[in-house]
Protein backbone atom coordinates (compact mmCIF):
# COMPACT_ATOMS: atom_id res chain seq x y z
CA UNK A 1 0.00 0.00 0.00
CA UNK A 2 1.39 3.45 -0.95
CA UNK A 3 1.65 6.43 1.37
CA UNK A 4 -1.26 8.05 -0.44
CA UNK A 5 -3.47 5.01 0.02
CA UNK A 6 -2.65 5.03 3.74
CA UNK A 7 -3.58 8.69 3.99
CA UNK A 8 -6.86 8.13 2.16
CA UNK A 9 -7.70 5.33 4.58
CA UNK A 10 -7.00 7.70 7.48
CA UNK A 11 -9.30 10.32 5.93
CA UNK A 12 -12.08 7.79 5.58
CA UNK A 13 -11.57 6.56 9.15
CA UNK A 14 -11.92 10.12 10.42
CA UNK A 15 -15.17 10.49 8.48
CA UNK A 16 -16.77 7.51 10.17
CA UNK A 17 -18.09 4.15 9.10
CA UNK A 18 -19.82 3.43 5.80
CA UNK A 19 -17.59 5.79 3.84
CA UNK A 20 -15.73 4.81 0.73
CA UNK A 21 -13.44 6.73 -1.56
CA UNK A 22 -14.74 6.85 -5.11
CA UNK A 23 -13.63 8.92 -8.07
CA UNK A 24 -15.72 12.00 -8.75
CA UNK A 25 -17.77 11.86 -11.95
CA UNK A 26 -16.57 13.54 -15.13
CA UNK A 27 -19.44 16.02 -14.83
CA UNK A 28 -18.42 17.02 -11.29
CA UNK A 29 -14.79 17.49 -12.35
CA UNK A 30 -15.85 19.53 -15.40
CA UNK A 31 -18.08 21.74 -13.26
CA UNK A 32 -15.20 22.31 -10.86
CA UNK A 33 -12.90 23.36 -13.72
CA UNK A 34 -15.54 25.71 -15.13
CA UNK A 35 -15.78 27.34 -11.70
CA UNK A 36 -11.96 27.53 -11.45
CA UNK A 37 -11.81 29.39 -14.76
CA UNK A 38 -13.89 32.22 -13.26
CA UNK A 39 -10.76 33.09 -11.22
CA UNK A 40 -8.59 33.53 -14.32
CA UNK A 41 -8.16 37.04 -15.72
CA UNK A 42 -10.17 37.65 -18.89
CA UNK A 43 -8.27 39.01 -21.89
CA UNK A 44 -11.04 41.44 -22.82
CA UNK A 45 -11.24 43.31 -19.51
CA UNK A 46 -9.91 46.69 -20.66
CA UNK A 47 -11.88 48.34 -17.87
CA UNK A 48 -9.51 46.75 -15.34
CA UNK A 49 -6.48 48.31 -17.03
CA UNK A 50 -8.17 51.70 -17.32
CA UNK A 51 -9.16 51.61 -13.65
CA UNK A 52 -5.60 50.73 -12.59
CA UNK A 53 -4.19 53.60 -14.64
CA UNK A 54 -6.76 56.05 -13.22
CA UNK A 55 -6.23 54.84 -9.61
CA UNK A 56 -2.51 53.92 -9.34
CA UNK A 57 -2.45 54.32 -5.55
CA UNK A 58 -5.62 52.35 -4.82
CA UNK A 59 -5.33 48.58 -4.67
CA UNK A 60 -6.04 45.72 -2.32
CA UNK A 61 -2.92 44.11 -3.79
CA UNK A 62 -0.37 46.69 -2.60
CA UNK A 63 1.27 48.16 -5.71
CA UNK A 64 -0.71 46.25 -8.34
CA UNK A 65 -2.39 49.30 -9.84
CA UNK A 66 0.84 51.33 -9.83
CA UNK A 67 2.65 48.51 -11.63
CA UNK A 68 -0.05 48.20 -14.27
CA UNK A 69 -0.04 51.98 -14.75
CA UNK A 70 3.76 51.93 -15.16
CA UNK A 71 3.50 49.16 -17.79
CA UNK A 72 1.00 51.22 -19.78
CA UNK A 73 3.15 54.35 -19.41
CA UNK A 74 6.14 52.33 -20.70
CA UNK A 75 4.15 51.44 -23.83
CA UNK A 76 2.94 47.92 -22.99
CA UNK A 77 -0.50 47.47 -24.52
CA UNK A 78 -3.48 46.64 -22.29
CA UNK A 79 -4.04 43.49 -24.40
CA UNK A 80 -0.49 42.29 -23.66
CA UNK A 81 -0.88 42.99 -19.93
CA UNK A 82 -4.17 41.09 -19.80
CA UNK A 83 -2.77 38.19 -21.85
CA UNK A 84 0.27 37.89 -19.60
CA UNK A 85 -1.92 38.02 -16.50
CA UNK A 86 -4.14 35.26 -17.89
CA UNK A 87 -1.10 33.09 -18.59
CA UNK A 88 0.24 33.60 -15.06
CA UNK A 89 -3.17 32.78 -13.53
CA UNK A 90 -3.40 29.62 -15.65
CA UNK A 91 0.10 28.48 -14.68
CA UNK A 92 -0.55 29.04 -10.97
CA UNK A 93 -3.83 27.10 -11.13
CA UNK A 94 -2.23 24.28 -13.11
CA UNK A 95 0.63 23.98 -10.59
CA UNK A 96 -1.77 24.06 -7.65
CA UNK A 97 -3.98 21.38 -9.17
CA UNK A 98 -0.88 19.26 -9.87
CA UNK A 99 -0.07 19.45 -6.16
CA UNK A 100 -3.37 17.74 -5.44
CA UNK A 101 -2.14 14.82 -7.57
CA UNK A 102 1.42 14.58 -6.27
CA UNK A 103 2.84 17.07 -3.79
CA UNK A 104 6.18 15.33 -3.21
CA UNK A 105 8.21 17.71 -5.41
CA UNK A 106 6.73 20.85 -3.83
CA UNK A 107 7.21 19.45 -0.32
CA UNK A 108 10.85 18.72 -1.00
CA UNK A 109 11.33 22.23 -2.44
CA UNK A 110 9.73 23.67 0.73
CA UNK A 111 11.87 21.43 3.00
CA UNK A 112 8.83 19.50 4.25
CA UNK A 113 10.20 16.11 5.15
CA UNK A 114 8.62 13.64 5.11
CA UNK A 115 6.45 14.94 2.26
CA UNK A 116 2.79 15.57 2.96
CA UNK A 117 0.02 14.71 0.55
CA UNK A 118 -2.98 16.85 -0.25
CA UNK A 119 -6.02 15.95 -2.24
CA UNK A 120 -9.16 17.49 -3.64
CA UNK A 121 -12.43 15.83 -2.69
CA UNK A 122 -16.12 16.32 -3.43
CA UNK A 123 -18.43 16.03 -0.44
CA UNK A 124 -22.10 16.65 0.25
CA UNK A 125 -22.53 19.13 3.12
CA UNK A 126 -26.20 18.21 3.49
CA UNK A 127 -25.61 14.47 3.89
CA UNK A 128 -23.43 13.23 6.75
CA UNK A 129 -23.50 9.77 5.21
CA UNK A 130 -22.42 10.95 1.76
CA UNK A 131 -19.74 9.04 -0.04
CA UNK A 132 -16.57 11.11 -0.41
CA UNK A 133 -15.35 11.40 -4.00
CA UNK A 134 -11.77 11.98 -5.02
CA UNK A 135 -11.20 14.65 -7.68
CA UNK A 136 -8.24 13.34 -9.70
CA UNK A 137 -6.79 14.45 -13.01
CA UNK A 138 -8.29 17.90 -12.74
CA UNK A 139 -5.19 19.70 -14.04
CA UNK A 140 -5.39 17.72 -17.27
CA UNK A 141 -8.83 19.21 -17.92
CA UNK A 142 -7.85 22.84 -17.37
CA UNK A 143 -6.86 23.70 -20.96
CA UNK A 144 -10.00 22.15 -22.45
CA UNK A 145 -12.25 24.51 -20.53
CA UNK A 146 -10.51 27.78 -21.44
CA UNK A 147 -13.56 30.06 -21.97
CA UNK A 148 -11.87 31.59 -25.04
CA UNK A 149 -12.03 28.13 -26.70
CA UNK A 150 -8.34 28.58 -27.67
CA UNK A 151 -6.82 26.33 -24.98
CA UNK A 152 -4.54 29.22 -23.93
CA UNK A 153 -3.22 29.82 -27.45
CA UNK A 154 -2.83 33.52 -28.33
CA UNK A 155 -5.65 35.21 -30.19
CA UNK A 156 -5.33 35.36 -33.99
CA UNK A 157 -5.17 39.15 -33.84
CA UNK A 158 -2.30 38.95 -31.32
CA UNK A 159 0.11 41.85 -31.31
CA UNK A 160 3.13 39.58 -30.98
Amino acid sequence: MTDKEEIYKEILALMGENKELLPASKEVRENFIKAVWTSVQREDDDELINWCVEHPNSSDLWDHNALVASFVKAGVSPKSILRYTKIMHYQLLFDLLCMFEDSREQCLAANIDPPEYWGLFQTDEDDDNAVIKHMRGIQEMLLKFDPSQREMRPPKDSEE
